[in-house]
């Protein structure tokens, strides 16, 4: 009976000394410096440092990385950030493309309608030019005539009435404004002309993908 309760005892201290092996933990750490550790028992100031944690046989089981700095998390926020601004950013060109794609298909029927269009539309704003320069032409001829005046004027050693200086003024404003909307119209022509040759490219491209 006495042998019995022996052979027991033993039996549970195995047991136990099994099941605590079973579950210890060991530790790898580096410190600053380069030297390797190992213990059973991690230090305070290494637990938010880089370490592995190993079996009772010395294999690894898991690898904690350090705490990130607060450098590094504002860092890794902004990045995010910027990540998240680009794909909203994408998503809001692809949807703008999408619109202008529906649009492109719902206007023009054919290739020959978009290219007509675009030839109205260049004739209109080439009328608007032409039509301010030939203005700009008559007002260059009534300045002429004041700026002669003027001239004569001022070579017989006479005051120049104030309402011809205005006269002028007037009118070089004029021709001046109607530069300024000549020049306007010549950007919005090769803008206009670039947009419609690159709209006939996508509706190209769209009508090969329409089955």
């Amino acid at each position: 009976m006495q042998m019995n309760n022996i052979k027991k005892i033993i039996l549970f201290v195995v047991f136990i000394t099994v099941t605590q092996a079973s579950y210890a933990k060991f530790y790898r750490w580096v410190d600053e410096n380069g030297k390797v550790h190992y213990s059973d028992k991690l230090p305070a100031e290494r637990a938010r440092g880089a370490h592995e944690q190993l079996n009772e046989t010395g294999v690894p089981t898991k690898a904690i990385d350090r705490d990130k700095t607060d450098a590094e998390r504002a860092a890794e926020k902004i990045e995010s950030e910027k990540l998240a601004n680009e794909r909203r950013e994408k998503a809001a060109i692809e949807a703008r493309q999408r619109a202008k794609d529906k649009i492109l298909l719902d206007i023009f029927t054919s290739e020959r309608d978009l290219i007509y269009t675009r030839d109205d539309r260049l004739t209109s704003i080439e009328s608007l030019i032409n039509l301010t320069e030939l203005n700009n032409k008559r007002l260059e001829e009534r300045l002429k005539v004041s700026t002669d005046t003027q001239a004569r004027l001022l070579k017989d050693n006479k005051k120049v009435p104030e309402t011809i200086i205005e006269k002028i003024n007037s009118i070089q404003g004029q021709i001046d404004k109607n530069n300024n909307y000549i020049a306007s119209q010549n950007e919005n022509y090769e803008k206009t002309k670039k947009d419609f040759e690159a709209d006939l490219l996508r509706y190209r491209e769209l009508k090969s993908e329409t089955p």
